[in-house]
Formats: C-alpha cells, sequence, structure tokens
C-alpha cells in the first residue's frame, strides 16, 4: 500500500559533463491515481498518435492502458510507465512506452522505483532492463526517437565516444550509444553509485548483437 499511495512525486536534471549532454528525471502521478483518473491528456498527443503505431496498437494503448510515470528532463520526451488494464490480473503488467513503440518488462511497481532509483533516472534507463530480442527486433528498423536525437540537434555538447546521432540512425544503433554514453558517464557523474549493473548489461547486449 506503501507504493500505491505515492503521487505528485517529480525530478529533474540535466548538466553538460565531459563535454557531454545527459537529463534525467521523472513526473509520477500515482499508480492508484492512474487508476481513478478517466483523462489521459498524453495519449492524445504525437507520443501516442504516430504514424508507426499500427491501429490495434493505437486502440490497445488508449483504451486498454493508463500511464502512471512520465520520464526524464522537460517531460517532453514520449517515454512513459504505462500498465496494462485487465480484469483478469492484478498487479497489472508494467508496459515500457518509447514514442512508436511499446516494451513488456518483468517489473512489479516496487522493482520499477528501484531500477530507476538505480539509474538515477536517466533518459531510457529502461532499455537497461528490457528483454535483449525485444529491443533488437523492434529498434532495428525503426527510426531515432526524439529524445535520443535531441542532443545532437540542437547545438548541444557532442559525445566524446565517436559515434553521431541523426534522423536517420536506427533506434538501436542510438540506443546502444545512449547506453555507452550512460556507462561512461553515470559513474563521474554519481561517483558514490555503484553502476556495476549498468556496466555489465551493456556489454552483454553488445555480445548479444554480435551472435
Amino acid at each position: 500500500m506503501k507504493w500505491l499511495r505515492i503521487s505528485n512525486l517529480e525530478l529533474d536534471w540535466e548538466l553538460t559533463f565531459d563535454n557531454i549532454y545527459l537529463y534525467g528525471g521523472f513526473d509520477f502521478w500515482g499508480f492508484s491515481d492512474a487508476l481513478c483518473s478517466p483523462a489521459q491528456p498524453d495519449y492524445m498527443t504525437i507520443s501516442c498518435q504516430h504514424e508507426y503505431f499500427s491501429v490495434e496498437e493505437e486502440r490497445f494503448l488508449k483504451e486498454e492502458t493508463n500511464l502512471f510515470c512520465k520520464s526524464a528532463h522537460g517531460m517532453g520526451d514520449g517515454t512513459y510507465g504505462i500498465f496494462h488494464r485487465t480484469k483478469d490480473k492484478y498487479p497489472f503488467d508494467i508496459l515500457y512506452l518509447d514514442r512508436g513503440r511499446f516494451f513488456k518488462t518483468n517489473f512489479t511497481l516496487e522493482s520499477y522505483f528501484q531500477a530507476m532509483i538505480d539509474s538515477m533516472a536517466v533518459c531510457g534507463w529502461q532499455y537497461f532492463y528490457l528483454d535483449f530480442d525485444e529491443i533488437k527486433n523492434k529498434c532495428a528498423d525503426f527510426k531515432v526517437g526524439y529524445w535520443l536525437l535531441y542532443p545532437y540537434t540542437e547545438g548541444l555538447a557532442p559525445s566524446p565516444l565517436g559515434r553521431g546521432v541523426t534522423k536517420e540512425t536506427s533506434r538501436l544503433d542510438a540506443v546502444v550509444h545512449h547506453m555507452e554514453v550512460c556507462v561512461y558517464l553515470l559513474p563521474k557523474i554519481f561517483p558514490n553509485k555503484d553502476f556495476t549493473y549498468h556496466k555489465q548489461r551493456l556489454a552483454d547486449f553488445k555480445a548479444f548483437l554480435k551472435s
């Protein structure tokens, strides 16, 4: 019950460090609030009415899900924690929505919070916890999303890791690049935090993609 009662919780951070721009944060309306509220204004925006959604995917998102947490700096990057409403199962399954693609997760509400804290709510932190096959299948032939492209299009500091991201970059390549940036930069920004899991997860993902 203590997790269900949490609501109206917000964090927003951004910085340029070692000539890299990175940001994070979240806006958590509350799991129980989302259950009770009939209004889902964000689902009427481009983040859900996306050209790459099939009719069935858009129907599913609008009719069978509710968002409970919006991610990252400025709260406008189109990534959400959402849950699948169903009368046959509770607690509900938690999904990750990233502008035109949504992913299954193994999160409970508690583990979603813990993973977000462990990742310092950095933008795109959910990719460190998703199934490798699903990331590859849903992102390989899909163009980069706004939050992945933003640091490279707004005159912000370029990444020193040697790979630029453009509108023609596949989301898969951009996600791998972003994970590399996170693994490189987060330990420098938060030296007292342990990011061993994230480092290993990136190494395992890159090995998976080469296999």
